[in-house]
């Protein structure tokens, strides 16, 4: 059973060590990577957004033929599909 748990966090590492000490006076030392910081989402270009037709009404397959002349892609890099469409309309 863990009796104590001393963290020391390494932020310009991005890592933090850890001592556990155990009933009995054993101890384990760890050191674990923490996650690097936030990357803002990936987002489609602004240019390729503003083809959306902005007609709710408008059928999916509609909003698809504006997406897809050549070189607009989505922010990944792929084609536009129905459901990707859909995805940048809620987005």
């Amino acid at each position: 059973m863990v009796e104590e748990v001393v963290v020391d966090v390494e932020r310009e590492e991005h890592r933090a060590a850890l001592v556990l000490r155990w009933r009995g006076g054993a101890t384990t030392e760890l050191v674990v990577e923490l996650p690097r910081a936030y990357s803002p989402p990936i987002r489609t270009d602004e240019d390729t957004v503003e083809l959306m037709p902005g007609s709710p009404s408008l059928r999916r397959r509609d909003d698809r033929r504006h997406l897809e002349p050549p070189g607009r892609r989505t922010a990944t890099g792929e084609r536009f599909t129905r459901g990707r469409v859909s995805s940048l309309r809620t987005s």
